[in-house]
């Protein structure tokens, strides 16, 4: 019943109850918190400093219904200086994931401190330390000042992802900058019980301070599974990558425009959300899997795609391509990873986004492609990049051709809709009719083909992979492999082999 009772207060409070307003920031017996603090049965919120008049919570909260599917809730309230936005989720598993996004009207010399408690009487912070590039798994007890990182707070009653505290400035067709200016959080061990984690903003106008969390009193990922610890290594949410209010970011490239240090742009493709959504292996990759797909829909445009905000220099150097481009092999990961949330979530909204995507890719293709025949068999090579706007056709790619197809095959196995499977089979005659052409005299692969030759350099291992992942869909459709796919396997294994290439996919098809 205690437990039952104290996600009943989180959800009261994440939900926005209107006889919740924020508390002032003092000296109490109960620490403010969007949880329940040690045995109190009444329900905790958030403090700050300086708040509106107005009482802190209800004297009493009965618990939420049961829910067979996530409910979520956006919200803002006035704060001191300024105002704060609240995303939150109850998850049907009783878990609670919650983003909150702080804007400030003027700059004060004080800064801004938000304070939360979490139940237990130990715990620890487990996180991934990156120092120029190298990963290593840290554990430190849960008290004092905690790296500057996303990490994992366990104790003997409670569970938790939390992100750093992070302030940035938003930018020019979906870009953020991060400022260098942000404060670790801090960590108390109450003596009554549970630990109180205090965290704090610089006051700036102009830029907007941002901390998310995924709550659980179950573990989120079970670390005795040898994989975890593996897999969990390289889920970069913080560093080089950014999940953020409206979704994920990555380091903006200096061929795109604009650019600068710290700066991210907003990337069509969730890499970390087809992972959680394909292999699952933990509670926090279900949590988060469906959290991260809903964010995406959002920015699914009028036509089916995810649009890339920059302006890549290259493209528009070599083919007119500006801002607001689509990108087909981020949008086709992404595409997939709305493919498999469907089968793990069975969430219809999931199914129409990739389904508007996968019509979208066949109009597209139909439009920009390049027609290539052999033995009267017509196949198709559809160009990589493109817009609306006019301009000139851009090359097709081995790897963006072989996701396309792919893909196409996987809605196809899903849908049984038979234009999927017609259009895959353009695709894959695109790449079988051009065969001869894709090998380089070393045995490397060529990137991409244009104008009836292959051009540039290819990917270490990345098409290997790609060329697997066909072959195991077409053996699932047909039974068996395709004969012109396996010599291009071959030719770059021996490649990779002889340079001592690692990455690929080693397993037997």
């Amino acid at each position: 019943m205690k437990k039952i009772l104290t996600l009943g207060l989180i959800f009261l409070f994440l939900l926005g109850n209107p006889s919740i307003l924020l508390a002032e920031e003092t000296p109490k017996p109960e620490p403010a918190s969007p949880v329940e603090t040690g045995p109190s049965p009444e329900p905790i919120v958030p403090a700050e400093t300086n708040p509106p008049s107005g009482p802190a919570s209800p004297a009493e909260a009965s618990p939420p219904p049961k829910v067979t599917t996530p409910i979520e809730s956006t919200r803002t309230d006035p704060v001191a200086n300024g105002k704060m936005d609240t995303k939150s989720t109850y998850l049907a598993n009783g878990d609670i994931y919650w983003m909150k996004r702080i804007h400030f009207n003027k700059k004060l010399k004080a800064s801004y401190k938000m304070s939360f408690v979490i139940p237990g009487k130990s715990g620890t912070f487990k996180y991934v330390e990156d120092i120029k590039g190298v990963k290593k798994w840290r554990t430190v007890p849960l008290t004092g000042t905690l790296p500057k990182y996303v990490g994992f707070i366990s104790t003997d009653q409670y569970h938790m992802i939390v992100s750093h505290p992070t302030t940035y400035i938003t930018g020019k067709q979906n870009t953020i900058t991060q400022s260098s200016s942000s404060t670790p959080i801090t960590v108390t061990a109450n003596k009554n019980g549970g630990y109180t984690l205090v965290i704090e903003f610089a006051q700036t106008p102009g830029t907007w301070n941002e901390i998310w969390g995924l709550e659980s009193t179950e573990p989120l990922i079970d670390w005795e599974k040898p994989p975890m610890e593996a897999v969990w290594l390289y889920y970069d949410l913080d560093i080089e990558r950014k999940w953020s209010w409206d979704g994920f970011y990555v380091k903006t490239p200096a061929s795109y425009s604009p650019t600068g240090k710290n700066m991210f742009w907003r990337i069509p493709a969730n890499a970390v959300a087809l992972s959680f959504v394909r292999t699952g292996g933990s509670r926090a990759a279900e949590d988060l899997g469906w959290i991260m797909l809903r964010v995406s829909i959002a920015h699914q445009n009028k036509d089916g795609y995810w649009e890339t905000g920059p302006r890549s220099q290259w493209l528009w150097k070599d083919y007119g391509v500006k801002e607001g481009f689509f990108d087909t092999r981020f949008n086709t990961d992404m595409g997939l990873a709305m493919l498999y949330g469907y089968r793990m979530y069975e969430e219809e909204e999931f199914i129409r986004s990739a389904e508007r995507y996968a019509n979208w890719l066949i109009k597209h293709a139909q439009k920009e492609h390049w027609t290539v025949q052999k033995e009267g068999q017509e196949g198709w090579l559809v160009a990589d990049y493109g817009q609306q706007a006019p301009h000139k056709r851009v090359h097709a790619s081995l790897n963006h051709q072989l996701a396309e197809l792919n893909y196409l095959y996987e809605m196809f196995m899903e849908t049984q809709q038979e234009a999927y499977r017609v259009y895959a089979d353009k695709l894959l005659y695109g790449i079988k009719n051009t065969a001869s052409l894709w090998i380089k005299p070393d045995g490397d692969l060529h990137y991409a083909y244009e104008n009836g030759k292959g051009i540039k350099p290819d990917y270490p291992y990345l098409t290997y992979n790609d060329l697997w992942e066909t072959q195991r869909i077409l053996k699932t459709l047909n039974g068996e492999v395709d004969p012109d796919l396996t010599k291009l396997m071959e030719s770059k294994k021996k490649f990779m082999d002889k340079h001592k290439i690692k990455g690929y996919n080693p397993r037997p098809l």
